[in-house]
């Protein structure tokens, strides 16, 4: 396997001024007729390669966002199409007798006419799989325990009111029937999506360009995996390797890193193998700072201010490495909410309170609510209490 699709070039340039010294100049040099190399992959300067970044950060979010629009949309309709099947057989069967009429009759008994009421359902549906974090990342969005999770809940929702007007036996045996018909539905449909979405418009228009860092033999075998096969949604362009003394193939070095990312115009970053806390910061600031997707193979590292989120494409487990997203002003939010949903909890628990503070003056004597000093975590002391029900066990 050849991961290099380029070359990080370094060519000789004389200062104007006479005398000046010699530097190196570097440019991305690409093989044609891939990409037309445009004058601003001409980077003299690491500034100009970060600021290249930060240009096209504003177009590697869009490119994010509408990338996980469309995906939710194409299941949504996905979905609604594998419901709306599954509803025209059981109204064939059911309706229309057209496997006979004793099986009709069977059906229409276990299914009676209103169970899967068009829209009703298909929004109680939606909603189910919704809640149970079907419409996910990855492989999250095939899991057939969250189908089967969310085909549960949709089916509750509608069929919740009909317990206390058929009895809870019929619902039951209804409730199962139609679960397991819309999770069968759900899974096969899951399960072929990316095969349709494949056949009408093939996969390698829309994979992203994936560069990937950390050291040559790690970044290698990280290529090599299902996650980064021909077919999924990215597509490896090399590595940039971290060590001292770049392997052979490499594009460049860490130093090399934004100049790569800005002449390659790479939407995701992976990182591999091991890489030192300030190299593992290094390499997350410039990728967000230029809008990338950053993922990482597992490692045991804790980052301040990055939220790791695991996400599973075909088997093989990334993490990817985001900015916090409750900002300053969001945190005060949050505070304010929790400080009202607080006193409104209070509010509502106040008759129950003062009933258990009544029993517990008439069962036992002394105050109803008492405080103590305990010892806390480090040996910091602090004041703690409970309800006066607590009583001293001589025995322990």
């Amino acid at each position: 396997m050849d991961p290099v699709t380029g070359d990080v070039m370094r060519e000789p340039a004389v200062e104007s001024v006479a005398g000046a010294a010699t530097h190196e100049r570097r440019h991305w040099a690409r093989p044609q007729p891939r990409v037309q190399e445009p004058s601003h992959l001409h980077l003299e300067r690491p500034s100009d390669a970060r600021l290249q970044l930060q240009r096209r950060a504003p177009a590697n979010l869009r490119h994010h966002l509408r990338r996980a629009v469309v995906r939710f949309l194409v299941l949504v309709v996905a979905d609604l199409a594998s419901f709306g099947v599954m509803r025209a057989v059981v109204r064939a069967v059911r309706d229309y007798s057209v496997v006979g009429q004793a099986l009709a009759q069977r059906v229409e008994a276990i299914v009676p006419t209103g169970i899967l009421n068009g829209w009703q359902y298909a929004a109680a549906l939606l909603m189910g799989l919704l809640v149970t974090g079907n419409y996910g990342r990855g492989d999250q969005r095939r899991n057939p325990r969250r189908l089967f999770l969310g085909a549960a809940l949709a089916t509750a929702l509608p069929l919740w009111m009909a317990i206390w007007t058929r009895g809870l036996e019929p619902v039951l045996v209804q409730y199962v029937l139609v679960t397991v018909l819309v999770w069968i539905g759900l899974l096969l449909e899951r399960r072929t999506i990316n095969r349709i979405v494949t056949w009408v418009r093939p996969a390698e228009r829309d994979r992203m360009d994936v560069l990937f860092v950390g050291p040559g033999a790690a970044c290698i075998n990280a290529m090599r995996t299902p996650a980064f096969s021909a077919g999924t949604d990215y597509r490896p362009i090399g590595f940039v390797d971290t060590q001292v003394g770049a392997a052979s193939g490499a594009l460049g070095d860490l130093s090399d890193l934004a100049l790569v990312l800005a002449a390659s115009g790479a939407r995701a970053v992976v990182i591999s193998g091991y890489l030192s806390e300030q190299q593992f910061r290094d390499v997350v600031d410039t990728a967000l700072g230029g809008g990338c997707q950053v993922l990482s193979v597992p490692r045991s590292v804790q980052i301040a201010g990055v939220h790791p989120t695991t996400v599973w494409r075909r088997g093989q487990a990334l993490v990817e490495l985001t900015a916090p997203s409750l900002k300053g002003w969001q945190l005060s939010v949050k505070r304010v909410v929790d400080i009202l949903g607080a006193a409104l909890g209070l509010v509502i628990a106040a008759p129950l309170i003062l009933l258990i503070a009544i029993a517990i003056k008439l069962d036992s004597p002394g105050d109803v609510l008492f405080s103590q000093e305990r010892v806390g975590f480090g040996g910091g002391r602090f004041l703690g209490g409970g309800d006066g029900g607590w009583h001293v066990n001589p025995s322990g």
